[in-house]
C-alpha cells in the first residue's frame, strides 16, 4: 500500500512538471472577452471624443478583473478576465465617428472598470459592470481640465441555466455603451446650454470622493416591551439612479422584559428612493438568526430550542443623507418585527426607529 501511494505521488509530480500549462490550469484560468459594439445612428454623440485614457492602476491594459470559478463543480480556481485589445482602444473605437458639432470636444479617462456577478433569488444570476469615466476639456495649452465624472452600475439578470459568463459580460458591455452614449449626449447639451440638466449619475471631480465609500451606522428601535440596537458596516458604490439598493452586514442586540438576544443578519437589504439631493426614503427588510439569554432561568426551566430566535423585520424611514459627500446621516421612521421562539411561538412587535451613521 505504501509503495502504491508513493507511486501515485511521484506520478502526479511528474505530470505537473512535464505539463506546466495543465498544472497552472488547476490554480488559474482566463476568460478573454470580445468587447465590441457599433453605435446606431440614433445614439451617436454630437461631439468629438478626442482621446480615451486608461487611468486604472493596472500593469496590463487588457486586464479587467480577477474572479473565481469552480472546476469540476468543487475546485475553486482564480479566473483572470481580460480583453482582446487594450480597454481604452475598445472604448475609443466604439465612440469615435464623424462629429456634427466641431466646436465641442471631450477627452475621456477610464478610472474604474470592473465586471462582477452574484446570485439573486437562488435561481438567477445578476451580471454587472461598474465603471467610473472621467470627462476632460482640452485647453489651449493642450493640457486636460477635469470637468466631472460619470458613474455606472449597469446590469442584467438571467436564469442560471441559460446564463453563460462570457456572453453575459459582453452583453452587459453593449448595454453600458448605450448608457454612456446617452449620458455623453446629455453632457454635450449641457455644454451647449447650461439650462439642460446633467445626468443623474454625473458628479463633479472637485469633490475628491473615493470610488467606494465606507458606510457605517446604528439603529435604535423602540418597542413596547423593550428595544433593539442594530449595528452595520459596509463599503458602498456611488449612487447612479434615484432608486437604488444597499445591503450591509448587520448585528442586532435585543433587550426584552424576559430575555436578551444577540442576532446575526442572514439577509439585509434596503430599497431606497432619493427625493432630492439631501433626503431619501428607505424601505428595509432583515432576516436574523440569534441566541437568547433568558432572565428567569432560576425559576423556570426552558427547553433547548428556546436558545434560538428567528427574526424578520421591516422598516420605513425618512433619511437625511446628502448625496456625493462625506457626511453624517440621520433618520426616523416606523418598524415592524416578527420573531419566533419555540415556547413563545410567533410574536409581532411594532415600534419606532431612529437611524444615525457616517459615510466616508
Amino acid at each position: 500500500m505504501k509503495i502504491l501511494k508513493t507511486s501515485l505521488i511521484l506520478l502526479t509530480v511528474f505530470l505537473l512538471k512535464s505539463n506546466p500549462l495543465w498544472s497552472q490550469k488547476l490554480i488559474s484560468d482566463s476568460l478573454i472577452l470580445d468587447l465590441k459594439y457599433t453605435l446606431p445612428e440614433t445614439l451617436q454623440i454630437p461631439i468629438k471624443i478626442d482621446t480615451v485614457l486608461d487611468l486604472r492602476n493596472v500593469d496590463d491594459p487588457v486586464f479587467i478583473a480577477i474572479d473565481e470559478i469552480n472546476h469540476y463543480g468543487v475546485v475553486p480556481v482564480d479566473l483572470f478576465i481580460k480583453t482582446k485589445k487594450p480597454l481604452n482602444k475598445i472604448i475609443q473605437q466604439t465612440l469615435f465617428f464623424k462629429n456634427t458639432i466641431k466646436d465641442q470636444s471631450l477627452s475621456l479617462g477610464t478610472k474604474h472598470f470592473e465586471f462582477s456577478k452574484h446570485s439573486k433569488l437562488l435561481l438567477f444570476r445578476k451580471y454587472q459592470l461598474k465603471a467610473l469615466i472621467k470627462l476632460y476639456h482640452q485647453t489651449n495649452s493642450d493640457s486636460l481640465l477635469a470637468i466631472g465624472e460619470l458613474i455606472f452600475n449597469t446590469g442584467t439578470t438571467k436564469f442560471f441555466i441559460n446564463a453563460k459568463l462570457k456572453k453575459e459580460y459582453e452583453n452587459v458591455f453593449c448595454i453600458w455603451c448605450q448608457e454612456l452614449t446617452k449620458n455623453l449626449n446629455s453632457v454635450s447639451q449641457h455644454l451647449g446650454n447650461n439650462q439642460n440638466p446633467l445626468p443623474y449619475n454625473f458628479r463633479f471631480s472637485q469633490l475628491g470622493l473615493p470610488w467606494m465609500q465606507f458606510f457605517t451606522g446604528a439603529e435604535i428601535i423602540l418597542l413596547q416591551k423593550g428595544f433593539l440596537i442594530d449595528g452595520y458596516l459596509t463599503f458602498v458604490y456611488p449612487e447612479t439612479k434615484r432608486l437604488f439598493n444597499k445591503s450591509a452586514g448587520t448585528l442586532r442586540f435585543r433587550r426584552d422584559k424576559k430575555f436578551d438576544s444577540i442576532e446575526y443578519g442572514l439577509v439585509n437589504s434596503s430599497l431606497n428612493y432619493r427625493l432630492n439631493s439631501k433626503i431619501f426614503l428607505r424601505f428595509k427588510y432583515d432576516l436574523f438568526l440569534g441566541i437568547n439569554r433568558w432572565k428567569d432561568m432560576n425559576v423556570k426551566k426552558h427547553k433547548v430550542y428556546d436558545a434560538l430566535i428567528g427574526d424578520l423585520s421591516f422598516s420605513q424611514s425618512l433619511i437625511f443623507h446628502p448625496i456625493h459627500k462625506k457626511t453624517l446621516f440621520v433618520g426616523f421612521g416606523f418598524f415592524q418585527d416578527v420573531y419566533y421562539i419555540y415556547s413563545k411561538n410567533f410574536q409581532f412587535q411594532p415600534g419606532l426607529i431612529i437611524n444615525a451613521g457616517l459615510q466616508l
